[in-house]
């Protein structure tokens, strides 16, 4: 029993350890988007999956839920919703430059 306690601490510090930041910025309101960037292999290995992850999740709500409904009682914004659900996360993983966090204009 009290290994186990000792093994659960140790994992849930080294836990903790590694979910501690690297680098601490501040953010103000006058920082632009415009010229962030973020590490070119944390953009590969972490941010483009989840993105990619994102764009698959929206495809599926848009896909079987939301278009049918959509159909039925908005179809003059269904370019919108596939814009926002399909165009702009599929963008944000394909379209944008490795490290860059700029946001991608669509036309649809």
């Amino acid at each position: 029993m009290c290994k186990t306690a000792r093994n659960s601490a140790l994992i849930m510090a080294l836990g903790l350890i590694l979910a501690l930041p690297f680098q601490a910025h501040a953010v103000t309101y006058e920082d632009s988007f415009e010229n962030c960037s973020y590490p070119k292999m944390v953009d590969l290995m972490l941010i483009r999956p989840i993105g990619f992850a994102t764009a698959l999740l929206g495809t599926a709500f848009f896909v079987m839920p939301l278009a049918p409904v959509g159909f039925l009682t908005v179809p003059d914004e269904m370019g919108t919703i596939a814009s926002t659900l399909v165009g702009k996360p599929f963008a944000f993983v394909f379209d944008r430059p490795l490290g860059q966090c700029n946001s991608v204009t669509l036309d649809f």
